[in-house]
This record gives C-alpha cells, structure tokens and sequence, in this order.
C-alpha cells in the first residue's frame, strides 16, 4: 500500500460509512480505461488490503469489496485496438464530491 493510499484510509475503516448512502466520502481513486474504482473505505489484512468502493464503467456498476493485490492484477488488452496492455492506475486520494 503506498502512502497516499494510507493517509487516505486513515480513519476510514471497513464499516465506518455503513448507511451514509450519498453522504459516503470516496477516499481514492483506481483508473483502468473508462473503469474507475471509487474507494470509501479499506483495511490492511496481512500482506493485503480490503478496500470497499464502487466500480463504474463494466457492464453495471456495483458496490463490493476488492483487494488491493486482485486489482493491482487487472489489466485491460487492447493489442487488438493497437493500443497493448494497460494496468490500473496508482490511486488518486480525492473526494468524490
């Protein structure tokens, strides 16, 4: 977990915005393509990191929770496209609003 990602988290456990709805306060940012992971909240588990969040620009969005090891895995092929392969982004620390 870098830094920016660390302060950005801090004080913003697992369940710490359960029931805010609109009022949740995104804490980072993940980019891939037109997908964006928007992060609310994260744990450190081990050698790992629990994030919760949204993702947008799949096939539907959706909140869930997702590691931070899975996501540094995802990446996007567009050799077809003659674009090559793209991981996701660093996060971006910022709110949402």
């Amino acid at each position: 977990m870098t830094t920016q990602l660390a302060e950005a988290l801090e004080g913003y456990p697992l369940y710490s915005q359960d029931g805010k709805g609109k009022e949740a306060v995104c804490r980072a940012v993940f980019a891939l393509g037109a997908v964006r992971w928007f992060i609310l909240e994260g744990n450190r588990e081990d050698n790992d990191v629990i994030l919760f969040g949204i993702v947008v620009g799949l096939m539907e969005d959706e909140y869930g929770y997702v590691s931070l090891n899975e996501l540094s895995d995802v990446e996007l092929d567009l050799s077809a496209q003659g674009l090559g392969q793209s991981g996701a982004k660093p996060p971006v620390a910022r709110s949402c609003g």
